[in-house]
């Protein structure tokens, strides 16, 4: 990594301005009025898994907090790792207080295993066993197959060996999740996205576990939230 790539990873996710502190100070001390409730064992689990986009953070944050009030739960944050500071900051700043990091060294090493086994009993030849690939009752494959596209730029797959990197990344957040929602009673997501790997595994694996996805949807005026209750909502 040279010195300029090193300062701006730095910058990215440690350093903090002083308009960011005096934002961070307000910002908590208006949105500590939206604490206080006796939370009854539920979690509202919040998408934070997009680095460096203030918008997409803070409208995740404010629907959360809106929700926390009228589900009587807790905030729980998704952040990619425990790197991403400025995230986990902003968030503290909405009342998020608690997190998980899907993509933490730790959670990678615990299923290591079960997604290299499951790695091998899922063996693509073709688009269409792609796009058929289930894990459990949660279809994956369109979801594998979009984040292909997106991170390469490429317009189809010409290679099914080059998907093996995005299929067990689409295996273990699968494992992921479900143990997440096992441990916990999570009552809602606040996404900002519902599609690719990270975020439809996550709406997927909600609505298996009867819990509603609240998709913020942006428009050219105000906001909008769709309320996903069934699978055919996230598709």
């Amino acid at each position: 990594m040279s010195v300029k790539k090193g300062y701006r990873y730095i910058k990215n996710n440690y350093l903090l301005s002083r308009t960011f502190k005096n934002f961070l100070k307000c910002n908590r001390k208006y949105w500590s009025s939206f604490d206080g409730i006796q939370h009854g064992g539920k979690y509202i689990l919040v998408d934070l898994m997009v680095n460096n986009h203030p918008g997409y953070l803070m409208g995740n944050c404010i629907i959360a907090n809106y929700l926390k009030k009228m589900c009587n739960a807790d905030l729980v944050g998704l952040v990619n790792g425990k790197i991403h500071r400025k995230v986990i900051h902003l968030a503290r700043s909405y009342n998020i207080d608690k997190f998980l990091y899907p993509y933490d060294l730790l959670n990678k090493i615990k299923y290591e295993y079960s997604c290299l086994k499951r790695l091998k009993e899922n063996r693509i030849s073709n688009l269409q066993e792609l796009l058929n690939l289930h894990s459990g009752s949660i279809k994956i494959g369109d979801l594998i197959y979009d984040t292909y596209l997106k991170r390469t730029g490429c317009g189809t797959i010409e290679d099914m060996s080059d998907l093996k990197p995005y299929i067990k990344e689409a295996i273990f957040l699968c494992i992921f999740f479900k143990n997440i929602f096992e441990r916990y009673d999570i009552t809602a997501t606040v996404q900002g996205h519902i599609v690719y790997n990270s975020f439809g595994i996550l709406a997927r694996t909600a609505i298996v576990h009867k819990s509603k996805v609240y998709a913020r949807k942006p428009a050219s005026g105000s906001m909008t939230i769709k309320r996903c209750t069934s699978m055919d909502d996230t598709m």
